[in-house]
């Protein structure tokens, strides 16, 4: 009994420090496993219909293994935020429990959760003469991977990954935060007997990974999946001389959610939000955001046939 509560205390710390990098907690979907389409029709004038897969809920993931019942209902924030940057695209959200626990479920089979969803969407771009584009973020970056590396008849136009932690380095101490989230990322990965650098990868013409040096739960892909993806790494943070800690993450894993201001003045962590741009030698970070986003947008736009 005294070596199952040390199991369980150990597990509930790690999750504890990993999610509290990210205690602003993007609001991630509602309590479901099956995925199901938010009933957003396509319309004549699109030339892509866009998957997108949110992240993680860090309440929803934490109770977990309480068996507590998911708190927290979706904003589809991915799909919120890039309609307002391009509201010309048909944009599908993947929907899910935001609870890291129900991976396994989301992707084992074909006929239900995100494969079956990638897969309906797929099927209806390609009957329509459409592009076929994936954006995920987070953890949702892990789901859309994995799903899309176990259909490989899926073809997307454009796969993008936004902090994703598959990026995460390796071979750091446990007792780091960056090592806690590596185990994390890995030890799902052999819960999924999924080998990374294995021959199952995602089908796509083209791949771009954003990823910020400030942010932990992101990082470089090249050499942590097959060369053959061909990815082009995109470092959203270039000469911004940032600490690789959790007072960076915090910001730049908000960053990358394509959302319109990182922290908004009425946000409580505001005022540690200009404390931390002091910190890194800049007064704003509107720039960095512009080019983010204006890259993000174009290579949609591109691989739209725009």
């Amino acid at each position: 009994m005294h070596k199952i509560k040390k199991i369980i205390f150990t597990n509930l710390f790690f999750l504890t420090i990993i999610f509290t990098a990210l205690f602003f907690t993007i609001q991630c979907n509602p309590p479901s496993t099956s995925g199901n389409s938010d009933d957003t029709e396509d319309t004549d004038n699109t030339k892509a219909i866009i998957v997108t897969v949110d992240g993680l809920s860090f309440a929803n993931t934490l109770l977990d293994p309480f068996g507590l019942e998911n708190i927290q209902k979706s904003e589809d924030y991915l799909k919120t935020n890039l309609s307002k940057l391009d509201n010309s695209e048909s944009i599908r959200s993947f929907t899910w429990s935001g609870d890291a626990g129900d991976t396994a479920v989301i992707l084992q089979s074909s006929y239900t959760g995100l494969r079956k969803f990638l897969i309906d969407n797929y099927n209806e771009a390609k009957a329509k003469n459409k592009a076929f584009i994936v954006i995920g973020h987070s953890w949702g970056t892990f789901l859309s991977y994995l799903a899309l590396s176990l259909e490989p008849q899926i073809q997307c136009d454009l796969y993008i990954t936004l902090s994703s932690p598959l990026g995460t380095a390796s071979g750091l101490p446990l007792t780091s935060p960056e090592g806690i989230i590596r185990k994390y990322t890995d030890d799902k990965l052999t819960e999924m007997s999924f080998d990374i650098l294995g021959t199952n990868y995602p089908n796509t013409k083209k791949f771009y990974n954003f990823w910020a040096n400030g942010d932990l739960v992101s990082g470089s892909l090249a050499g942590k999946i097959p060369v053959t993806l061909n990815v082009q790494d995109v470092k959203i943070d270039e000469g911004i001389n940032d600490n690789r800690d959790i007072a960076g993450t915090y910001f730049w894993h908000k960053f990358t959610t394509l959302g319109d201001e990182v922290v908004t003045v009425t946000d409580p962590s505001y005022p540690i939000y200009l404390a931390y741009l002091i910190s890194i030698g800049i007064n704003d970070i509107t720039p960095a955001r512009n080019t983010f986003i204006n890259q993000v947008v174009s290579q949609i736009q591109t691989a739209s046939g725009y």
